[in-house]
């Protein structure tokens, strides 16, 4: 009967780590989840893993203090989202999509935490999110590159910028920006089997080349600030050798991809952008096999040399300083060129954007109201009252500055303290096997760094690779909570057996 049991809780555990890991890819072929019903049908499959959890897992609520604080805030906040639905918000559609999406994080989370608990599973979370996000990516690169091959057609927002199957370009650039993190990190680890870590380091290419054809400057900075993020977690010579190998091979295959107008402007007819994406896919490829070849000539050199020291405190925050200066810095230098439009490389050095109006407008309405807010998804009406350019908007495009808006003091003390409680459950993994749980707190950064500058939050095919890896990290957390309970309990065993014998 145990052996019954055990069974049936590891297929179980396998199943639902599956649904966990690849729901995200699936949902970016639907729009990314954007639209309610497919949010509906996530959130469903989400409470459904909970049920099966309940039934099937030994740990379904966590041991670790900050690991409950993150369940119970995202929770709370969106039993206050759906009050605010109910009581004060000024638009019913807008408020039930915010709260049938919290509703999906608050499963999906709970479930993340419950399932991905065994090794065997931790160890695959990487290469699995990264092939979902290389699935995702390489299919927007070939709609460019092969256009009568792999035909698309783009929204009429987009102008060209890399959107599909998304159908929003600054979300397709955070998955590239996770997927770019994800294989620096699987590149790095020298643990992975070496070919393993030379795939990656050649699907670091892709990913850096989607990121430059969405000319989504927040999915850059993004990257910048997860990279620092790595290193300062792992800071080790064949991390620090994969990430700048990465780095230069993808710089590359996006100079090359520059080069050729109807890839980079998108301007020519489809006979000329079809040569020249063919031209552009086996050079690109050909940089792929370089970086494959070098990461592995780097991963069988390093196995014969030994690491460099752990960084200090000091200098893990003079990386981090650099990277927000470099982020902040470069957009204030050039903040006065004018923004093109479109599917130009010229938005890449420009800090215009629509956004400071957005976020004017969310902040008046928070002082109507500053402990409440104005109600959830609030912020489309306020927009069409005090707007002052024709530009349509639904949200202010920043998670914290739209909770403050639409769910006041309550709400942005309910996710500040959701995404501290990630972060205090994120250390206490690190102190157990920081090597598991870099690239984890990385690809959070990332993801947590361009939600507050972008609406790619409410593209569940985004947010739930999030919200997984934070799952995952409670898990770990809780699980370094019971390491030191079970070698209490192996040596009062011990001991007792001695005092036996000795008896």
């Amino acid at each position: 009967m145990t052996n019954v049991t055990g069974a049936s809780h590891r297929i179980a555990v396998y199943l639902a780590s599956g649904v966990l890991l690849l729901g995200p890819t699936v949902l970016a072929f639907y729009a990314g989840g954007f639209f309610w019903k497919q949010r509906v049908i996530a959130a469903g499959v989400a409470w459904a893993l909970v049920a099966v959890a309940t039934l099937t897992c030994r740990v379904v609520v966590p041991r670790v203090i900050s690991a409950r604080v993150a369940i119970a805030t995202l929770v709370a906040l969106t039993l206050w989202a759906a009050l605010s639905m109910f009581v004060f918000a000024p638009l019913s559609t807008p408020a039930f999509d915010v709260v049938v999406l919290l509703l999906l994080f608050s499963g999906w989370l709970i479930a993340a935490a419950a399932f991905l608990r065994a090794a065997a599973v931790q160890i695959s979370v990487e290469p699995v999110l990264a092939l979902g996000t290389l699935v995702v990516v390489g299919y927007a690169l070939l709609t460019r590159l092969l256009p009568s091959v792999i035909p698309s057609s783009n929204s009429a927002l987009a102008f060209g910028r890399l959107e599909q199957p998304l159908t929003y370009w600054n979300a397709l650039g955070t998955i590239a920006g996770v997927g770019l993190l994800l294989c620096v990190r699987i590149a790095g680890d020298s643990r992975r089997p070496k070919l393993m870590r030379a795939s990656a380091c050649a699907g670091s290419v892709p990913m850096a080349l989607a990121i430059y054809l969405t000319y989504s400057r927040g999915a850059i900075a993004a990257v910048v600030f997860g990279l620092a993020i790595l290193l300062c977690v792992r800071w080790t010579r064949s991390q620090i050798q994969s990430a700048v190998l990465c780095c230069v091979a993808g710089v590359i295959a996006c100079v090359v991809a520059s080069g050729f107008d109807g890839i980079s402007l998108v301007e020519q007819s489809r006979a000329v952008r079809n040569g020249q994406g063919a031209a552009v896919l086996g050079i690109s490829l050909a940089i792929m096999a370089l970086a494959a070849v070098a990461q592995q000539m780097l991963s069988n050199r390093s196995a014969q040399r030994s690491e460099i020291k752990s960084l200090e405190g000091w200098m893990k925050v003079t990386i981090a300083l650099v990277a927000i200066a470099v982020v902040i810095g470069g957009g204030a230098l050039v903040s006065s060129e004018k923004s093109a439009v479109g599917a130009n490389p010229s938005r890449l050095v420009s800090s215009e954007s629509a956004r400071y109006s957005y976020w004017d407008v969310a902040l008046n309405g928070w002082t109507q109201r500053p402990v409440q807010g104005i109600g959830v998804g609030g912020f489309e009406a306020l927009w069409l009252a005090q707007r002052t350019e024709a530009t349509p908007a639904r949200n202010p495009h920043s998670l914290f500055i739209q909770t403050l808006s639409e769910l006041g003091l309550i709400g942005i003390a309910l996710l500040i303290a959701f995404v501290a409680a990630i972060v205090a459950a994120g250390r206490r993994a690190r102190s157990g096997d920081p090597a598991l749980v870099a690239g984890w707190i990385a690809v959070l950064g990332v993801v947590i760094f361009h939600s507050g500058l972008d609406w790619v939050w409410q593209m569940p095919a985004v947010s739930l690779i999030a919200l997984t890896l934070a799952g995952a990290l409670i898990a770990e957390a809780d699980n370094s909570q019971e390491a030191p309970l079970v070698n209490e309990m192996a040596v009062a065993a011990v001991s007792g057996l001695e005092q036996r014998s000795l008896d």
